[in-house]
């Protein structure tokens, strides 16, 4: 990244342009970009630096200017202008709007001498040679001190300060940005950022706060990173008293200060800075700042992680007093404050479905904080009491840890009947468990004596490449021994005693076993005291082994145990069952028998009679009423795809749906493909239940085989429809334990998501990857900004640009053209300016054509004109050839909407020069510009042309065109051009109330009325079509 960063430095030091944009006069500093070139002073310009326009575009006394670096102005054009009386900008004082900036603090940089400009080459290139040597940049550092600064720059400073802090010389760093501020040297934000954030993973706290100050000292606008990490610093060294100035200057310098504040107390709870919530609190209510909910869902998340219910009650009742309604966030944190404070009447008012909630019913993750907060605090029984609280649509939704601490807190129950229950509830949900769900299952199982099934589960787990834990070898190994097979007990211990790390428990059962289970009288005696004074030695070896684990001690201790277990097992060896016999046995008595030859004849005359009349739904629900009373016979899994593709080809997707859920219930396998293609239907249908239910089935039916992210996706977007955003969790969750690569699947969701424009889904997405510590990537934040872009939220979106920061994450180019398109919609022209407009000292970001069209798009279809022209001069002459199809037609329309006469040439002047990459949108804005500037033979010419490149003339082309004739006299030629275009045209009133001025004025009052009546019965009968077309 260093590297990267100086070679930039290198290129922008030794690039010509640089040398040139110096001495240049850009256009925007003469005048605002859509002032009217006649209100301006124009420099003179050289003839070659712009391209020639056309004749038709040049008149008499006028040049278009075209912003290039080889613009010169000179001394005769210069001059100080007049303050205005009324403050607004005219000839005289348009050229400088810009005062000029005052001297920052620190010692003046002189002039740089040409010997000032070789040292700081030669310390670049020194750094740039050894770009991890600490050594090396204090070096550089010491030579420039000795000179008196000489040598120092933006480049060298920023230089070596990155290389100081990558190299964890953190005072050493600070004491260059602190030599460069003296010196009048400005370095960059981010050596400012990039130290800031290394003091603070180093503890050294006192030092963010040093960096803080320093950054507002050299003029440097801290971000909000480092305004988070300086408050976090302040509370870590317990220097409170900072805090409120810190908070003070977050508020001035943030564009959207709730945003900034809001992003503080987030950062606050993260790092469990519980005083440090407290202290932004206190200041904003001291601030009389208006809080929103989400600032008090903030603050009551702290206070329930602390506990404090007192405070928790009081920030609700401060929500109720302001109007503000309780969301679902704040019953949340409320139930985990009820639980860690174990109010249980409260926790019963706040889970009941009453108005006292305020229209805010508890979801399924209303009840999972409840059940989190008893079961971290090992408060099983509490668990069972919210479960039973639950109401059974609730229940379901139930998945992951959450549903793990249901089963477990039955499994330990006393009673058999409730750890039987806890069997019972991983059966109804098992597709929803995860590992901790199925080791607490293996618990009840195990608690029940239930062995066999232990075995036969926590295979399935293995077969389903789900990892074991130390918990569920620790029951494999107990229900191994309890059902005789101690040889495979003593495999697993002596493979993973140094993964299970505690396994007395398991040892002392093996030592049960053989001390009680397997005596006999024969054995008794001395042979039974060696092996009772073997096992208690192997005990002590393992105890020992627990408190400082080494494999030696245990190999030892294994193998003399190990010595003495075989006299004692010996006379019992043949009637021990094996546990390979006893699964061969019960796998006999469960295996699937195969079709009897009746059952494959039915299975091939079904077969015939549906593929000789593939669309013939009223036979395939015929065929399937058979196989139904045969009772499956006859049901394969090519009958079961051909039944459900004709019903599903007829809209006859209720029936195409049973077919599908009956086939998985007589366990036929079906391919993937079936049920996306119901699921498709069923989506585009707008049955959006019937989705959800196709999801159900193709993972309850399943049998290794991953589900589709199609088959997700499709189910997210039917519940985001549906209005049902509950299961959307769980859904994700699915999705997640069914894809090779969980970011992938993520990405496809928000894919889904943008696309059909369903924004709470995204915000549903995020939440769950931000619940679930989920590492985003760059092409992820892309698609969340994208979103946020579309819907117009400024504050969320520059939120995930700091995000993206401190994440150590660049803006890439897709991420910038959505931030400045939503910094465009909200008309931030200032924020706009420093986003298209990067400074020396501004963040480095990904600037392209891409963006300037984002901005142009934005304020185009709002049809803000003038703010495309401002946006046009701020383009570097580069990125200006680069305009191309619709986006460059938005700048020439722009331009030829304008009211100065200037401008729209100018207009003309662009479209001549670009004219090759050029659409109808494009020629239209031209053909515009023409008729404005009364060039009618030039739009003539054009429209033709476009007739001959066969183009198909929008409503702005066909109107300009007509209009042209009527001005040049040849109203037979518009006449006839209206009665072709006139359907495609829609409103036609402009050409038909020239037309009707025409022979108005030419005394002919009864064609003047023809054309008033035809153009009353056209506009009627084109406004029914567009009335219709919207329905």
């Amino acid at each position: 990244m260093l590297a990267a960063r100086r070679a930039i430095a290198a290129a922008r030091r030794n690039s010509p342009l640089r040398a040139a944009a110096s001495h240049s006069l850009p256009l925007t500093s003469v005048c605002p970009p859509s002032a009217p070139a006649s209100a301006v002073n124009w420099p003179v310009w050289r003839d070659f630096a712009a391209p020639l326009s056309p004749p038709w575009a040049r008149p008499v006394g006028v040049r278009v200017p075209c912003r290039s670096f080889s613009q010169t102005t000179g001394d005769a054009n210069a001059r100080n202008p007049e303050p205005s009386n009324n403050g607004e900008p005219d000839a005289s004082n348009v050229e400088n709007p810009t005062p000029p900036k005052k001297q920052k603090a620190g010692k003046p940089k002189p002039q740089v001498s040409a010997e000032d400009l070789a040292r700081q080459r030669e310390f670049l290139a020194q750094l740039e040679a050894a770009p991890n040597d600490a050594t090396a940049a204090l070096e550089v550092f010491t030579a420039i001190q000795s000179a008196d600064g000489s040598g120092l720059s933006t480049d060298v400073a920023s230089s070596l300060s990155s290389t100081l802090t990558e190299q964890k010389r953190l005072e050493e760093a600070l004491r260059v940005l602190n030599y460069a501020h003296e010196q009048g040297v400005r370095p960059r934000g981010v050596a400012f950022k990039e130290l800031s954030a290394s003091c603070y993973q180093a503890n050294e706290f006192a030092l963010v706060l040093q960096i803080h100050e320093a950054s507002n000292r050299s003029g440097q606008k801290p971000s909000r990173f480092m305004y988070t990490t300086a408050l976090l610093a302040a509370s870590k060294s317990k220097q409170f008293e900072r805090v409120p100035e810190i908070l003070k200057q977050l508020g001035e310098d943030a564009i959207l200060p709730l945003g900034a504040y809001k992003r503080a107390l987030a950062a606050a709870i993260k790092s469990k800075q519980h005083q440090l919530v407290l202290q932004i609190y206190s200041f904003l209510k001291e601030k009389d700042v208006e809080l929103t909910g989400e600032h008090y869902d903030l603050i009551l998340q702290s206070y329930s992680q602390l506990g404090d219910l007192k405070a928790a009650l009081g920030i609700q009742d401060a929500m109720r007093q302001r109007g503000l309604p309780m969301t679902h966030n704040t019953l949340y944190w409320m139930v985990g404050c009820a639980c860690q404070a174990d109010d249980w009447e409260l926790l019963e008012e706040l889970l009941a479905p009453t108005e006292q909630n305020e229209s805010v019913q508890p979801t399924a993750s209303t009840f999972k904080a409840g059940i989190g907060a008893y079961a971290n605090a090992d408060r099983w029984e509490k668990v069972m009491a919210v479960y039973e609280l639950m109401p059974e649509h609730l229940r379901v939704q139930l998945d992951g840890w959450h549903l793990g601490a249901v089963i477990m807190a039955h499994a330990k129950a006393e009673s058999k009947e409730l750890k039987l229950r806890a069997v019972s509830i991983f059966d109804q949900l098992k597709p929803q468990g995860n590992l901790f769900a199925h080791t607490a299952v293996l618990t009840a199982l195990l608690e029940t004596q239930q062995l066999d099934e232990v075995l036969a589960l926590a295979a399935e787990m293995k077969q389903q490449g789900m990892k074991w834990g130390q918990s569920t070898y620790q029951i494999v190994t107990l229900a191994h021994i309890r059902s005789g097979a101690v040889d495979e007990a003593e495999q697993i211990l002596e493979a993973n005693w140094k993964f299970m790390r505690d396994t007395t428990t398991c040892y002392n059962e093996l030592i049960r076993f053989y001390t009680e289970e397997r005596s006999a009288p024969l054995l008794l005696g001395d042979v039974n005291t060696e092996k009772h004074e073997t096992s208690q030695k192997k005990n002590a070896a393992e105890t020992q082994r627990q408190a400082s684990p080494a494999a030696r001690q245990h190999r030892e201790a294994l193998s003399r145990w190990q010595v003495a277990a075989p006299p004692l097992c010996s006379t019992l060896a043949e009637q021990q069952q094996r546990p390979e016999e006893a699964r061969h046995t019960r796998m006999s008595k469960d295996a699937k028998r195969g079709p009897s030859a009746e059952a494959i004849e039915r299975q091939r005359a079904f077969l015939s009679r549906l593929q000789a009349a593939p669309s013939d739904a009223a036979l395939a629900l015929e065929l399937f009423a058979a196989i139904q009373s045969a009772n499956g016979s006859g049901l394969s899994p090519e009958m079961a795809t051909l039944l459900i593709s004709t019903l599903t080809e007829q809209q006859q997707l209720a029936e195409a749906l049973r077919v599908l859920l009956y086939a998985r219930g007589k366990r036929v396998r079906l391919p993937s493909r079936v049920f996306e293609s119901v699921s498709a239907a069923c989506y585009h249908a707008q049955q959006f239940d019937f989705v959800l239910q196709v999801l159900r089935a193709r993972r309850r039916g399943r049998s290794g085989d991953r589900t589709s992210k199609f088959l997700y996706t499709t189910a997210l977007l039917a519940a985001s429809n549906a209005q049902q955003l509950g299961p959307v969790p769980q859904l994700l969750q699915q999705m997640v334990e069914d894809a090779i690569e969980p970011l992938d699947a993520f990405r496809s969701a928000l894919l889904a998501a943008n696309k059909s424009n369903q924004h709470e889904l995204v915000l549903e997405i995020y939440s769950y990857m931000l619940n679930n510590d989920v590492e985003l990537t760059s092409e992820l934040y892309d698609l969340l900004l994208q979103s946020y872009s579309r819907v117009g939220d400024l504050e969320a979106v520059l939120e995930i640009r700091d995000t993206l920061h401190e994440s150590g994450l660049s803006v890439t180019e897709t991420g910038l053209h959505w931030i400045v398109r939503c910094v465009a919609k909200a008309d931030e022209w200032e924020l706009l300016q420093e986003l298209l407009v990067p400074t020396e000292h501004s963040e480095r970001l990904p600037l392209t054509i891409n963006a300037f069209e984002a901005a142009i798009s934005a304020y185009a279809y709002t049809g803000r004109w003038n703010k495309i022209i401002d946006v046009y001069a701020l383009m570097p002459e580069d990125l200006k050839l680069e305009l191309a199809g619709w986006h460059l037609g938005a700048v020439i329309m722009a331009h030829a909407n304008a009211e100065s006469e200037e401008l729209k040439l100018r207009g003309l002047a662009i479209f001549d020069q670009l004219k090759p990459q050029g659409n109808v949108f494009a020629y239209s804005g031209a053909l515009t510009a023409l008729l404005e500037t009364q060039q009618l033979d030039a739009v003539l010419d054009l429209a033709t042309e476009m007739q001959k490149q066969e183009m198909q003339m929008g409503q702005a082309a066909c109107q300009a065109w007509i209009l042209a004739c009527i001005r040049s006299g040849a109203v037979d030629e518009a006449q006839q051009l209206l009665e072709e275009k006139w359907e495609h045209m829609r409103d036609t009133t402009a050409c038909y109330e020239e037309l009707i001025q025409f022979y108005e004025e030419r005394e002919d009052p009864e064609e003047a009325e023809r054309l008033q009546t035809l153009m009353r019965q056209r506009n009627s009968r084109t406004r029914s079509l567009v009335r219709k077309e919207s329905r």
